[in-house]
């Protein structure tokens, strides 16, 4: 099961069984959102397109560079399952074997020229990096910051503005 909700605190609240929660939480594993793994789209793209084609009998498909680029600029609120039914659709419904932007519903309106600029700046594309280093340092180590700093080679103060910071910021609103 997957859930973005912090289950502990929906049990202090009483809104989840205590007993369910521990029938759950076997094994837990913190899996950051689609939208924080931007490396792993593209290959998750050319799985899906791989698979389907299979399921459905028709020829392998492939993805064009803009193509690829407008999945990677996508915020995917609905994670995984929103990219494979993307990745379905195309496959049932275009008509090239290799897939664009619109094939795949991501069509931005961009000129060809605006899209070969990146879809990020260097400064929003380190912060995302930095961010998602960080989660991943922080889960890792359980949320403990000063082991996290220590690994990072960073002062603990860093870390806990780094929390501090992500508390403040409006939550993005394919969370729910």
């Amino acid at each position: 099961c997957a859930t973005h909700r912090d289950l502990s605190a929906e049990i202090r609240q009483g809104r989840f069984r205590e007993d369910l929660y521990y029938r759950l939480r076997v094994v837990p594993i913190h899996l950051p959102p689609l939208r924080e793994r931007r490396e792993d789209i593209v290959a998750l793209a050319k799985f899906f397109l791989h698979r389907g084609a299979r399921d459905l009998g028709t020829q392998p498909r492939t993805l064009s560079r803009q193509a690829e680029v407008a999945l990677c600029a996508h915020p995917w609120p609905g994670n995984i399952r929103e990219l494979e039914n993307c990745i379905n659709k195309a496959l049932v419904l275009a008509e090239r074997t290799e897939l664009s932007p619109d094939d795949l519903g991501l069509g931005d309106g961009r000129s060809d020229a605006q899209a070969a600029r990146p879809v990020l700046s260097l400064a929003e594309a380190k912060e995302q990096f930095s961010r998602a280093y960080i989660l991943q340092a922080l889960a890792r180590n359980g949320d403990n910051r000063a082991q996290t700093a220590r690994e990072l080679d960073v002062d603990p103060r860093t870390v806990f503005r780094f929390l501090e910071q992500s508390r403040t910021e409006k939550p993005d609103p394919g969370t729910g």
